[in-house]
């Protein structure tokens, strides 16, 4: 797999303090442990040919000349070897000693850098070096390889552990390297090094965009290697996004050096890293929590505005007994309240239609009586049968306008009630269906305010179940966890012969955690078909055979960019997260660039 990944290894070595021809041996040992693995750059730490304990014996001539021999000694055990090594050596410049980086490649010396002053640019990444605690600096020298267009940063460091110190590492390259949008490789100084005054413990750090992609930190007092993948694609994605940002740093550009190095990453490893199957939720359950909190707080103060703005103390929503409208009745009541306005001026009206099923419209019922809200039910059939007769339908075709003619009844019938009431019609699309254009364009496509417009499928399924735990009785849990366990359905069409739902959403448009997955990677990351095809594959493995997964990736860019007119004309609503579906996107876009990638994936 390549894609835009470059794989990157971390190594802390025993070594012994000032034993340079030892220290040498040990990172050759680690070198070769490295050789065959894909590996495009292998990072050891600050000052590891000597030890960065060595005091005043950095200033003994002797020292410095032993460096640099053990440093020709690993030079020449790259030759062949296709990839970058950079190690941590004292040097001379302009009659002071230094801390530096020599860069390596194929049994070349390309250059001993302090950081900061060149970047190496290959034909399909580009990395800086920066040194010890310099991204601790007001403006580190990371920030300035990155204005320069280093996708990647190498931190080399040697820092005594003390308390809170490696955490407050932690923090702050996470933050560095989500503010900069760099992957930055951090490499400290592990066992070996002199006690006499501190200890040292080993450890290592991919950080990729304010995300730890892999950590390590020794604790057995081995020497290890830490290996993964950088995304270099999904960087420079994002560094177009905040060109503004490079903008206001202008003056950082220039006055550094560039190297070359005719260096190609292989395609010929399977990546190490772990993709989540879901990545609008996350996997540990105490940040699910608060991740759910956050956003529910979200769509209430959105729709807290939005009320009091228009004076209104009425909502109207219709309510199917299916997810989405759970979740947006959820907000609703939570919003008044939030807001003292009595429950009683939420309308919640279930409209039973053709394809309306016993276990739907009882969920519906049950959940708008324990919530306390205002219940009306007006059937849809006889104004269809009546409609369907004025246009010459025969009411009998189940096709689009069997169906649609439901959703824009149903519309028309909240629209009204609203106008009588003085109130707003509240919608409860989500973002995995407007992605799809899976709703009756003027039809549920239409409210005067949507709260779940955010807010993707397996994420709603996610809130509905977090409200039922945290914020409800056990009654009412009840029927919200038996909503989530519900097949989703626009239900527009009879069920079946034993009264069950007929019409599965995801038999028709693909499985809703598959177009989430390539819903993120195409909006949030950028990733072209071919690559989400890919990262779908190994994250799905044993789950769905490659077919279906290449036949609904089809589905999902074809409709996406078909349905785009309906975005175009949303109703209001909160944003929620970093992906969201902008209407800037034009409705005549066509998906034939999209597609090309798709027609050359070979299953």
């Amino acid at each position: 797999m390549k894609h835009g990944f470059v794989r990157v290894a971390a190594a802390v070595p025993q070594l012994k303090v000032a034993d340079c021809q030892y220290n040498a041996e040990q990172v050759i040992k680690m070198i070769k442990e490295v050789a065959g693995s894909g590996t495009d750059i292998l990072l050891f730490p600050e000052l590891s040919l000597t030890g960065s304990t060595c005091g005043e014996l950095f200033y003994n001539r002797t020292l410095l000349k032993g460096a640099r021999a053990a440093l020709n000694v690993v030079v020449d055990a790259t030759r062949g070897l296709p990839f970058v090594v950079v190690v941590g050596v004292p040097f001379l410049k302009d009659g002071r000693v230094c801390s530096g980086a020599a860069v390596i490649y194929r049994g070349e010396l390309l250059q001993i850098t302090e950081g900061g002053d060149t970047v190496f640019t290959t034909p399909e990444f580009s990395f800086g070096v920066e040194m010890g605690d310099e991204a601790h600096q007001v403006l580190p020298v990371s920030v300035r390889m990155a204005a320069n267009g280093a996708d990647i940063v190498l931190g080399l460091d040697s820092s005594p552990m003390i308390v809170g110190g490696y955490d407050a590492k932690h923090q702050s390259l996470k933050e560095l390297s989500a503010r900069i949008s760099v992957g930055y490789v951090y490499v400290n100084a592990g066992f070996g090094e002199s006690t006499t005054s501190a200890a040292y413990v080993g450890a290592t750090m991919v950080v990729e965009s304010g995300k730890v992609v892999t950590e390590e930190v020794s604790s057995d007092l081995k020497p290890f290697i830490t290996m993964t993948e950088i995304d270099v694609d999904k960087l420079r994605s994002e560094r177009i996004r905040k060109s503004d940002l490079w903008n206001s740093v202008e003056y950082l550009k220039g006055g550094v050096d560039e190297c070359f190095i005719d260096h190609s990453v292989t395609d010929d490893f399977n990546l190490t890293r772990r993709f989540a199957k879901n990545p609008f939720i996350p996997e540990d359950p105490c940040t699910l929590n608060v991740r759910c909190r956050e956003i529910f707080d979200i769509q209430t103060a959105a729709l807290a505005k939005r009320l009091v703005h228009t004076g209104s103390r009425c909502a109207v929503i219709g309510i199917s007994g299916g997810l989405d409208s759970t979740l947006a009745l959820l907000v609703v009541v939570k919003t008044f309240d939030r807001l003292n306005i009595d429950r009683k001026g939420v309308i919640g009206i279930t409209m039973p239609g053709f394809g309306t099923t016993g276990r739907t419209y009882n969920n519906a019922l049950e959940l708008m009586r324990s919530l306390g809200i205002s219940i009306k039910e007006i059937s849809i059939k006889e104004a269809c049968e009546l409609h369907f007769r004025a246009i010459g339908h025969d009411g009998q075709t189940h096709d689009v306008t069997y169906e649609n003619s439901q959703a824009r009844e149903r519309t028309q019938i909240l629209m009204d009630y609203a106008n009588l009431c003085g109130g707003l019609v509240i919608g409860t699309g989500d973002m995995s269906e407007l992605a799809l254009g899976w709703a009756t364009y003027n039809g549920d496509h239409m409210s005067m305010y949507g709260v779940n417009g955010g807010v993707p499928k397996t994420l709603v399924k996610s809130l509905v179940a977090w409200v039922a735990k945290e914020e409800m009785d056990a009654q009412t849990a009840a029927t919200l966890l038996d909503i989530v366990d519900t097949p989703i359905s626009p239900e527009l069409i009879p069920a079946n012969e034993n009264g069950s739902i007929k019409q599965k959403t995801e038999d028709l448009v693909g499985p809703y955690e598959l177009h989430d997955f390539f819903l993120f990677h195409f909006i949030r990351n950028g990733y072209a078909p071919d690559k989400i095809y890919d990262l779908a594959k190994t994250v799905f493995n044993g789950e769905y055979e490659n077919s279906e997964i290449y036949k609904w990736l089809r589905v999902f860019f074809r409709r996406f960019f078909a349905q785009q007119f309906k975005r175009n004309c949303l109703p209001d609503g909160p944003a929620i997260g970093s992906v969201v579906l902008k209407s800037n996107i034009p409705s005549d876009a066509v998906s034939a660039e999209w597609l090309k990638i798709i027609d050359a994936i070979e299953e």
